[in-house]
């Protein structure tokens, strides 16, 4: 039986060429999906091809792909005491589906932190985020342009919501990710790159502009 399992697993490992490389991709197409609305389907079967793709990893490898960070403790500590206040939580069920969230993206951070160590496919990373913001930020300023020039009068110019659905959730996701962008338009050393960071930065900053 067990010598039938390993053969399995071996087949499965030559079936997949590089299964880290694939991994990556996958991560890639998630993580640009994630702000896009209609994009929910990818996000979803995505993790779940993901979490397939993981223990057959783990399988492959003999081996898990949790990997130690600075913030390991506190990241604990915070997923402990959200799991304690589900019980008192005014919607028990819905702070548990919440929770089942939180646990999710825990899980996103650490398969990042793993397979995501070589700079090269951080830069990859890095643009992915980059593209969907830069995306995003113009959509929503065309948007924004389209409401003021013939808008119903029930219609706010407050609510431009871009590819995420809703005008909150864009605000939110803004206000998450334009340190990010930011950042890397600072410490970014030169060439193309920077330009990208840095006009993705000032676009996403005009968008956030509008909507507070």
């Amino acid at each position: 039986m067990n010598s039938d399992a390993g053969s399995l697993i071996r087949a499965s490992a030559a079936t997949l060429p590089n299964l880290d490389h694939i991994i990556r991709g996958l991560l890639y197409v998630y993580v640009f999906s994630l702000p896009f609305r209609r994009l929910l389907f990818v996000e979803r079967s995505g993790f779940i091809i993901l979490m397939v793709l993981l223990v057959l990893w783990c399988a492959v490898n003999r081996r898990h792909f949790f990997t130690q960070t600075p913030i390991d403790i506190p990241l604990v500590a915070f997923v402990a005491w959200v799991a304690l206040t589900i019980p008192f939580a005014t919607f028990p069920a819905y702070s548990a589906k919440e929770f089942a969230k939180l646990l999710q993206q825990g899980l996103i951070f650490y398969v990042v932190a793993y397979f995501f160590q070589d700079r090269l496919c951080r830069i990859r990373l890095h643009a992915v985020l980059m593209g969907a913001i830069c995306v995003i930020s113009v959509y929503g300023l065309f948007e924004f342009k389209d409401l003021i020039g013939a808008r119903p009068p029930d219609v706010d110019l407050l609510y431009v919501g871009s590819f995420t659905g809703a005008e909150v959730w864009l605000t939110t996701y803004l206000v998450m990710l334009l340190p990010v962008v930011f950042a890397l338009a600072l410490f970014e050393q030169g060439g193309w790159f920077k330009t990208f960071y840095a006009g993705t930065t000032l676009l996403a900053r005009l968008l956030l502009c509008r909507q507070l």
